[in-house]
């Protein structure tokens, strides 16, 4: 019991900021960008290329799942260590959203471009445009819980991560209001609790079982829990057996359901967050290239799906009557240049700024007093 005590106590041994985790980022970012641009190509002969190439890029939105690791552990760690005032939960929301709306709400915008572009230079081909009520439902992630689908196929990821910090925010900010008597009740049963949840998480994922309401964090929910208990556990706060017990819970669950490697990429994330933590790092994962590249993921993930699908589908158009491998290889690589290139530009005039400006909002006193819990 004394392990759990409080949730709230002082980060022992994790760095400010964990380099590896950025590299990790962008390598799933990566990751889901081929599974998206193998999707496009998907159009020509691609029936040469070795089927574990092709199994590898399939299994791309598996990338999503990293994602959502990584972002238990992270949200975790950007508010530990901080008294929390009586204004905390819309302080903590209007922080991410400074963060993260600015280049969701244009990546909004320029799917919709790009669908008017297609309906007017391709009559033929032509699409459906948003609604301003599906706009709206967009801009404040309630499209999926409110039926309307997504505008771009990788919308679907920020309302769940949004739903994540607006509970996760909740759950805290109530943990720190009670005394630390009530703390040390309260701990054990929270992580028993969320340990329970990566057992019925992956089966309301994984099983043709399906909630009333759709949309919801529900089937996810065990892969942020477990980035939230690896926080804990790097830290010393909680034992590994704990989070051990969560991953085989998960893993075991999940393989009921899916082929087994469903249920090990978050447990190798979990992994990659050990060695970064308790180890010397992971050099890899800090090379400079790999670091950029986890800088501008987000940039990426939010626009590729439209810049590299738009890409691939222009040149296969162009080169519908030439099948040579060569020209299908070259197609595709070059939707991944291209996206790759459009999103560092749409860091730098988008994300940035709202990152800038998130970082300066959390140094402010009237979001946050600095000191012990």
């Amino acid at each position: 019991m004394k392990e759990v005590e409080s949730a709230m106590v002082a980060p022992r041994n994790t760095r400010q900021r964990v380099m590896e985790l950025d590299g990790l980022r962008g390598i799933a970012a990566l990751w889901v960008v081929l599974y998206h641009l193998w999707g496009a190509i998907g159009k020509r002969d691609v029936d040469w290329v070795p089927s574990s190439v092709s199994e590898f890029l399939n299994a791309g939105w598996l990338g999503v799942d990293i994602f959502f690791v990584l972002s238990g552990f992270v949200i975790t760690h950007s508010v530990a260590n901080m008294t929390i005032t009586p204004i905390f939960v819309p302080k903590f929301i209007i922080r991410r959203s400074i963060r993260i709306d600015p280049p969701y709400w244009a990546a909004i915008g320029l799917a919709i471009v790009f669908m008017v572009l297609k309906n007017t230079f391709f009559p033929s081909e032509s699409v459906t445009l948003p609604s301003f009520k599906e706009v709206a439902a967009h801009i404040f992630y309630l499209q999926d819980l409110l039926g309307y689908g997504n505008i771009s196929s990788v919308f679907w990821t920020l309302c769940l991560e949004f739903q994540f910090y607006v509970i996760f925010a909740i759950f805290y900010h109530l943990y720190s209001s009670f005394g630390l008597p009530a703390r040390r009740r309260y701990s054990f049963f929270l992580l028993l609790g969320g340990i329970a949840l990566c057992g019925l998480s992956p089966v309301l994922r994984f099983s043709a079982f399906d909630l009333p309401v759709s949309g919801t964090i529900f089937p996810y929910a065990y892969e942020f829990i477990l980035g939230v208990i690896a926080y804990h556990c790097a830290n010393g706060i909680v034992s590994y057996k704990y989070l051990v017990a969560g991953v085989v819970l998960t893993v075991g669950i999940t393989a009921i359901f899916k082929p087994f490697f469903f249920g090990v990429v978050p447990a190798v994330t979990l992994l990659v967050i050990f060695m970064a933590t308790e180890w010397r790092g992971i050099s890899f994962l800090k090379i400079p290239s790999i670091q950029w590249l986890g800088k501008i993921s987000y940039s990426l993930y939010l626009t590729h799906a439209v810049v590299g699908w738009v890409t691939i589908s222009l040149l296969s158009n162009l080169a519908k009557n030439f099948d040579a491998h060569v020209i299908t290889a070259g197609i595709f690589c070059a939707g991944l240049v291209v996206s790759v290139i459009f999103s560092f530009f749409f860091y730098q005039l988008i994300e940035k700024p709202s990152l800038l400006i998130s970082q300066k909002l959390k140094n402010r006193k009237i979001f946050y007093e600095v000191g012990g819990a």
